[in-house]
């Protein structure tokens, strides 16, 4: 990931304004994910498991449901 990419999702929290929380759902099996939300101060939240559920179409023309486990992560935004 770029060093702008980084400092870009660093400051979303911040963004939202005061009072707002930034919470995102990230695939368990996602290590390096799991390890970039962890260092920009994002906490898990073990309790709240969403499933991202989506569609996608094979070479034949069908349609597939995926519906993939996550774990619930959110920030705080900082003080300014």
């Amino acid at each position: 990931m770029s060093s702008s990419t980084r400092r870009a999702i660093e400051h979303v929290p911040e963004l939202l304004g005061p009072g707002n929380r930034l919470g995102l759902a990230v695939e368990a099996d996602n290590t390096p994910a799991v390890r970039l939300y962890e260092s920009l101060g994002f906490e898990r939240h073990p309790t709240i498991a969403p499933v991202d559920v989506w569609t996608w179409t094979d070479e034949n023309g069908v349609t597939h449901e995926q519906c993939d486990p996550c774990t619930y992560w959110t920030r705080e935004p900082l003080s300014l």
